[in-house]
């Protein structure tokens, strides 16, 4: 959609539900955890939606995770936990768990330029991040 929220279909019923809550467009989306929750860019932390049970995220709030003062522009799960990377417009990444008791890791510090792409390797030992500006900084994962 060009609206700064999702619509979500269910197939077997074609029922829908409206999630709301980015400040701007969607533009980056990621299944994390095992219940799972859909986590979305777009707003000033990452929005993770459960969509366990049979409503899905009808008529439910969202986890907000991963807060740093400016939107999130490219969000990556956490592969084996209920954790997702957010980074930010900013430049900064940040590693948050849904679970709220615990505190997120920073990844990178902010930078002149929005993060646009995240990606671990295979042996999650490093991640990289792509920058609007074109960088790429390849760094130990540590999380």
């Amino acid at each position: 959609l060009q609206e700064n929220m999702l619509n979500c279909w269910r197939l077997e019923d074609q029922a829908v539900t409206q999630l709301y809550g980015s400040v701007v467009k969607v533009k980056s989306f990621a299944w994390i955890g095992d219940q799972p929750f859909l986590a979305t860019s777009g707003a000033y932390a990452a929005i993770c939606w459960p969509f366990d049970g049979a409503e899905g995220p009808k008529d439910r709030e969202p986890h907000r995770v991963c807060t740093a003062g400016d939107l999130v522009t490219a969000v990556l799960p956490v592969a084996g936990r209920s954790a997702v990377i957010a980074g930010f417009r900013h430049g900064a990444v940040i590693c948050g768990n849904l679970d709220p008791s615990s505190e997120p890791v920073f990844i990178e510090d902010s930078s002149t330029s929005a993060v646009t792409a995240l990606a671990v390797t295979q042996s999650k030992s490093h991640i990289l991040i792509g920058h609007e500006d074109g960088t790429v900084i390849w760094k130990p994962l540590k999380i």
